[in-house]
């Protein structure tokens, strides 16, 4: 989608080089539809003079005279060209709306654009222009304040929200998050108003970034720290990819560096915001269902998604927490179901898997006496149950490290064909038939029956390049219904996040039921090299 500072510079260009110009001609795929008897809408800008042009967020509002306002929207492909541009139109693209002023032609692509009240554009302008992520009077305290006027919902929804804070796209959320260092699942009623202010601060700090690589033509994706990867820069740890809240975006975060706490700089990270954010030293917690070690950061258990209980005396404390070395330290005894004792080294442990349960009580069980629960209900019983006791008191008991093993089980391996390799990528031993040059990996995107297949195509850009097509998928599996199927990821928080599998190419409401691991699959190729 394009972002607020995309729109700011459309409307920067189109403020200096059209205003003051009148209408002389108004044609496009929008201005075509008429009505029977009045004709097309449009008609009304012929001879008008073009006075103002402001930018709101993603919105962008050219004022002419008569209270007649024309409010576009860019959408998610959307851009606004001017007459002697360079950039190349696409074959299957139309004009939206073709402007022709008296020395200059705008033309809008893949947007969407209407007329309205000049009155009522230039009110809502007045009302929200200083929340604007992109304007120059921004103001940092009536955003915080309007972030937190949303208690109930998401952080990763509330700044999505453009009546919220204008302009803030989902590259702009995902970065700020991790700059801010907090995780996106978490509610705005979780964040203290000092760690909502920072997030607004990022937000704004990013945006001057996207900015200024959009104006000057500089490459924005090295600034990139969590959008479209797959480990943390910071702490080396695989990302978490998900579609969280109201708007399922994608996001993009860091279970380890994204846990909601500041701290002051102590030193500054490499090519990151990050030094101005720190972590406190945590614990994994532990369920009170289903007694898994969740990470730190985890508000939900992985597992049963049952909210972690947090101490109203101490919210410092939380419930099921495990020990730190100390182990005559005992737990907070606030609530009445978390009056458990600190670890003990005779506790016995289950596992499940790759995940890690502990048997809680509410007195260290005697050492000598600890045997396997027969009645702990299983997640699987695909999986082998190991009960681990300790059998020497004097060690120090060892705790699951989420960000190393229940967060990496999987590591994803790119093969020929896969949808981990990024748009665009280049493939090394294919070569277009034009040039004999590396060929470039892409993905079927519009509404057909291909939609979602991959194929390669030239590499060089548009007006230079081949027709070279070959499909990239021949050898994947073929679905119940006879068709070649697709690779996606899997999205769900746990150990399975971002792992490829198959499943039908059909609308969600047509798809047959194959499922089938990418992994699991044998493949009739060899693995690529990652790029």
């Amino acid at each position: 989608m394009v972002e607020g500072p995309g729109c700011t510079l459309n409307g920067e260009r189109l403020k200096k080089r059209g205003v003051g110009q009148q209408v002389k001609a108004v044609s496009g795929t929008t201005a075509s539809k008429q009505t029977k008897c009045e004709g097309s809408p449009y008609d009304i800008l012929l001879g008008m003079t073009l006075t103002d042009v402001k930018t709101l967020g993603k919105e962008l509002f050219a004022f002419f005279e008569k209270d007649v306002c024309i409010r576009m929207h860019f959408l998610m492909n959307g851009s606004l060209r001017f007459m002697h541009d360079n950039r190349p139109v696409k074959k299957d693209e139309q004009p939206l709306l073709i402007i022709t002023l008296t020395s200059e032609e705008v033309t809008l692509y893949e947007g969407n654009a209407q007329i309205r009240s000049s009155e009522e554009c230039q009110q809502r302008y007045k009302d929200m222009q200083d929340v604007d992520i992109c304007t120059s009077n921004f103001n940092a305290v009536r955003a915080t304040n309007l972030v937190m006027d949303h208690p109930d919902r998401l952080v990763c929804d509330v700044i999505l929200d453009q009546l919220v804070m204008p302009g803030v796209g989902n590259i702009i959320k995902n970065e700020a998050l991790f700059n801010a260092g907090i995780n996106p699942n978490a509610k705005v009623k979780e964040l203290s108003k000092d760690l909502i202010a920072h997030l607004v601060k990022m937000n704004r700090d990013f945006t001057n970034i996207f900015y200024d690589c959009r104006k000057n033509g500089k490459n924005l994706q090295r600034h990139f720290r969590v959008y479209n990867k797959t480990q943390c820069v910071q702490c080396k740890v695989r990302l978490i990819k998900c579609k969280p809240g109201e708007l399922v975006r994608p996001t993009f975060f860091c279970p380890s560096c994204q846990i909601n706490t500041t701290m002051p700089a102590m030193k500054k990270i490499n090519n990151s915001m990050l030094g101005w954010v720190g972590s406190k030293e945590q614990s994994p917690w532990i369920c009170q269902a289903c007694t898994l070690e969740n990470k730190p950061a985890n508000n939900r258990c992985a597992i049963c998604l049952t909210p972690r209980i947090i101490s109203k005396a101490n919210p410092s404390k939380t419930c099921g927490t495990p020990p730190t070395k100390d182990l005559s330290t005992t737990f907070n005894e606030t609530q009445e179901n978390c009056n458990l004792k600190r670890k003990h080294p005779g506790t016995p442990e289950v596992q499940v898997g790759k995940f890690k349960f502990r048997m809680l009580s509410k007195s260290p069980p005697d050492p000598s006496k600890v045997t396997s629960t027969p009645n702990h209900t299983l997640l699987s019983q695909e999986h082998t149950v190991k009960t681990n006791q300790s059998n020497n008191l004097s060690q120090t008991p060892s705790y699951i490290d989420s960000s190393k093993d229940f967060y990496k089980t999987y590591v994803p391996v790119l093969h020929e064909g896969c949808t981990g390799l990024p748009k665009g990528a280049i493939v090394k031993n294919i070569l277009c038939s034009g040039h004999k040059q590396a060929a470039k990996k892409n993905q079927v995107h519009k509404n057909n029956e291909n939609k979602g297949r991959i194929f390669y195509s030239c590499s060089r850009r548009q007006g230079q390049s081949c027709n070279f097509f070959q499909w990239a998928d021949d050898h994947h599996p073929k679905c119940h219904c006879g068709k070649i199927t697709v690779e996606r990821q899997s999205l769900k928080q746990n150990h399975n996040n971002m792992r490829p599998f198959f499943c039908c190419s059909g609308p969600r409401s047509k798809q047959c039921n194959f499922f089938v691991w990418a992994d699991q699959v044998n493949k009739l190729e060899k693995p690529l090299k990652k790029l």
